[in-house]
């Protein structure tokens, strides 16, 4: 398995859509793009030992969201695409019980509509 290197390049596409069958719910802790992302690397962080909060993870994004991450895979491309469950099954890496701090150097937040893209 390819350990994922979060850091440095952490980019995700996601709708703030849902079906138009279905309400749009908006978590309360984070009603903006930016706090949603704070949030996140809150959340992937982590003391050696402690487990993520996937469920938590879960509840920021619609379950169609989509995720590039930057891989440490140096026989091809580096970004690969998930979705929601695939991301998740990515952070349950045994690498990350040792710890792991999740930090931005840089976001810049790509908006239009109701979809944004993070980088």
């Amino acid at each position: 398995m390819r350990k994922l290197s979060l850091p440095v390049v952490l980019l995700w596409t996601m709708s703030l859509t849902q079906a138009q069958d279905r309400p749009a719910q908006i978590s309360p802790c984070c009603p903006t793009i930016d706090r949603t992302v704070t949030e996140l690397l809150r959340l992937i962080s982590n003391k050696p030992g402690e487990a993520k909060d996937t469920a938590a993870i879960r509840a920021l994004f619609l379950p169609t969201a989509r995720f590039t991450v930057h891989t440490q895979d140096t026989t091809g491309n580096p970004l690969q695409t998930a979705d929601l469950n695939e991301f998740l099954y990515y952070l349950q890496d045994p690498s990350y019980a040792d710890g792991f701090e999740e930090v931005d150097i840089s976001r810049v937040v790509d908006g239009y509509r109701n979809i944004a893209q993070v980088f």
